[in-house]
C-alpha cells in the first residue's frame, strides 16, 4: 500500500544501526530536532523533568506522581501529551489538525484508533514517508506548548 516497512529487528544489528526513515524524510530542522529530542526523552515533559530531580529527602519522585500541568492525569508523559491530554485549548486544535492530516493519509487512523494503539501508530508515523514530517510538525507543535520546565 505505502511500500514496505522495515521495523527495528531485535536480532539484527543492521536493523538497529540503519538510518531512520524520519531523519531523511523530516525536512524541516526545527521539526526534526522537536522529533529527535521527544524521541530520546529530552524535552520538558515532567515525565522526564521529574525523572533526575529528587525529593527533599533524596528519594525519586515515582512516574505516577509527575502530574500534567494542564490536566488532571498523574503523568505527564509523551503519550499524554500527544493523545490524551484536553487541559488547554491550543493542545486539543493542535491534535484535530493532526488526526485530520493523519486520516486523509491513512483512512483506518481514526482518532479512536490512534488513542488506542498510541505506540504502534507513532513506530509506524515514523517510518512512513509521507507521515513522518506529519508526525514531526506535530511534535514540534506540542514540544512548543510543553516547551518550559516543570
Amino acid at each position: 500500500m505505502f511500500g514496505t516497512l522495515i521495523y527495528l529487528q531485535p536480532d539484527s544489528i543492521q536493523s538497529t544501526l540503519r538510518l531512520r526513515p524520519y531523519l531523511r524524510n523530516v525536512t524541516i530542522p526545527a521539526h526534526r530536532k522537536a522529533l529527535f529530542r521527544f524521541l530520546c526523552a529530552d524535552h520538558y515533559l515532567a515525565v522526564e523533568q521529574y525523572r533526575t530531580a529528587p525529593r527533599r529527602n533524596g528519594e525519586k519522585i515515582p512516574v505516577d506522581q509527575r502530574p500534567c500541568r494542564y490536566g488532571d492525569a498523574c503523568t505527564e508523559s509523551e503519550v499524554h501529551a500527544l493523545f490524551l491530554c484536553n487541559g488547554i485549548d491550543k493542545l486539543v486544535e493542535q491534535r484535530t489538525i493532526f488526526m485530520d492530516r493523519v486520516k486523509a493519509i491513512v483512512p483506518s487512523h481514526t482518532p479512536e484508533f490512534i488513542r488506542d494503539n498510541p505506540i504502534l501508530c507513532i513506530h509506524f508515523y515514523l517510518e512512513h514517508k509521507a507521515l513522518g514530517p506529519i508526525l514531526a510538525k506535530f511534535v514540534y507543535d506540542i514540544m512548543v506548548i510543553f516547551i518550559s520546565p516543570c
